[in-house]
């Protein structure tokens, strides 16, 4: 049987029983809702569950639950349900064969590591709107200072104000579900698209001093 791709409705695929890559399904739904959905899933003939996919069918399923607008990419049927492309005609020796397939099809992308300098140097074309890219501006932050010599891995910053101004403060957001999650980058969705402000950090400031001077 030759691959092809087919469309199938998300409530009818399922993923392997085992797989232990974990996803950042609000990432991957920003990726989408700003790209498009462009790489298909990979399903195993043999049992019809997925070997590949399994993060960014999750997001659809969430975008879909949640109501968006069918990203580029994903069509529907006649019950509105979203139908999405699928590798189909793959099969492998075994179930051993299938499990090494998803596991390398998520390690073989981390394997080669990273030119920092060059990402840096992409990352800062593009600055601006890093929705959806999986790096943002910190990271840009920490790449550059470790090309530096600066604030090298594992050492914290010393924030103390020495006269020098006021320190800037980072903080990293922890939600208590995948949910809550989805529901913070709709709420950055919506900021931006009702905010003529550029910086993601001074739209959120302008959003709250509106709503505490309310």
């Amino acid at each position: 049987m030759q691959p092809k791709i087919k469309y199938f409705r998300i409530d009818e695929l399922y993923g392997a029983e085992l797989n232990p890559k974990e996803h950042d399904i609000g990432v991957i739904i920003q990726s989408i809702r700003r790209f498009g959905f462009n790489a298909p899933l990979i399903k195993n003939e043999e049992d019809n569950k997925l070997v590949a996919g399994h993060g960014r069918l999750e997001a659809l399923i969430k975008m879909y639950k949640g109501k968006y607008m069918p990203p580029k990419g994903i069509l529907t049927d006649e019950d509105n349900m979203w139908l999405v492309p699928v590798v189909t005609g793959l099969s492998f020796e075994n179930q051993e064969e299938a499990l090494a397939y998803l596991i390398a099809d998520n390690k073989l992308t981390e394997a080669g590591g990273w030119d920092q300098e060059k990402l840096v140097d992409m990352l800062k074309k593009i600055e601006s709107n890093l929705d959806g890219v999986g790096f943002d501006l910190d990271d840009i932050q920490i790449m550059e200072d470790m090309f530096n010599g600066n604030n090298p891995p594992g050492n914290d910053e010393d924030n103390t104000d020495r006269g020098l101004g006021e320190p800037q403060v980072k903080y990293r957001l922890v939600f208590d579900n995948e949910r809550h999650q989805a529901d913070w980058f709709k709420f950055l969705e919506w900021l931006k698209n009702n905010s003529d402000i550029d910086n993601f950090a001074l739209r959120l400031t302008e959003h709250f001093r509106g709503v505490i001077n309310e």
